[in-house]
């Protein structure tokens, strides 16, 4: 039996005991990783050590379609000077993209266009890139649960099979802590639900479509945050208004969202959700239906 790997809901220590031995509360078990795959990843120290390659090596010029002011407040696009050989190695739509030849070596530049490359995930995509892992900074910590699906779908988008593991995992840890009457170390508003479902099915695609299709409108990280600073508006009166792998992000949330159903059927932006996306009303009802367990 594998050994796994646990992560607080306190502090974020993981190791692979029992006990949190940084703020000394018991750890919620959660395979992120099993030790074998862990420990093939390497410490701290061989992140350090990989700096003097990375330096050395071939680098190309991705570029988001989103562009940001200069100091002259002058739009530009958003830029990032990534190694080729990381990308390569990490996810498989780079690797081809790299593989042929055309004008991307050229020019040396690669543009995405996509809605999902967004400069919210793709940041923690680079943090991944380097070091395997990533921290959601703390300016994006009041919609972290948003950070994490948003990381899920660019994964998806790149073919990059250990982040889409990754940020699955830390959501899942996430939204279980926040599951049933018990208390939890974070919990989560109802603005913050009604962002994550929105976020999860605008950049998802249904059941009869491709997996890693993600031409969809853009989700837009800085309303969602302007949101939860603005006061709820509740509704008095209900308004008219899976994917088969592995349990999808679509079938998480979505569950989620039904154990938390009597709540959000008090807001109008949750009524709203469910005219926009019908697969969201159907997965809820499906999940109310089977009696909620979020696994």
């Amino acid at each position: 039996m594998p050994v796994s790997y646990y992560i607080c809901h306190g502090c974020r220590w993981m190791n692979d005991e029992g006990y949190c031995h940084n703020c000394g509360v018991a750890l919620k078990p959660e395979l992120l990783y099993t030790k074998e795959e862990y420990e093939a990843k390497g410490t701290a120290t061989g992140v350090f050590n990989r700096f003097p390659e990375v330096a050395r090596g071939d680098t190309i010029k991705v570029i988001l379609s989103q562009t940001e002011k200069r100091e002259d407040n002058v739009p530009a696009p958003i830029t990032y000077n990534l190694h080729t050989a990381y990308l390569a190695k990490v996810s498989q739509y780079f690797a081809a993209l790299l593989k042929f030849p055309g004008k991307k070596n050229e020019t040396g530049e690669v543009r995405l266009g996509e809605a999902c490359d967004h400069p919210v995930p793709f940041g923690y995509f680079i943090q991944f890139l380097y070091a395997e892992d990533y921290d959601v900074r703390k300016e994006h910590e009041p919609l972290d649960v948003v950070v994490h699906a948003m990381v899920y779908i660019l994964a998806d988008r790149l073919i990059v099979e250990d982040l889409k593991k990754l940020a699955f995992a830390k959501l899942k840890v996430i939204l279980q802590s926040n599951s049933g009457s018990s208390s939890s170390w974070k919990a989560i508003s109802e603005m913050q639900i009604l962002a994550l479902l929105q976020a999860v099915y605008e950049g998802t695609p249904p059941p009869n479509q491709q997996q890693n299709d993600h031409s969809r409108n853009p989700f837009n990280f800085d309303q969602a945050l302007q949101l939860l600073s603005l006061k709820n508006k509740k509704t008095g009166t209900n308004s008219k208004k899976t994917q088969n792998r592995e349990q999808s992000l679509r079938s998480l949330v979505s569950q989620f969202a039904a154990s938390k159903l009597t709540a959000l059927k008090a807001f109008e932006r949750f009524h709203e959700l469910l005219q926009e996306y019908p697969d969201l009303a159907v997965d809820i009802a499906s999940a109310a239906g089977n009696g909620v367990v979020l696994r």
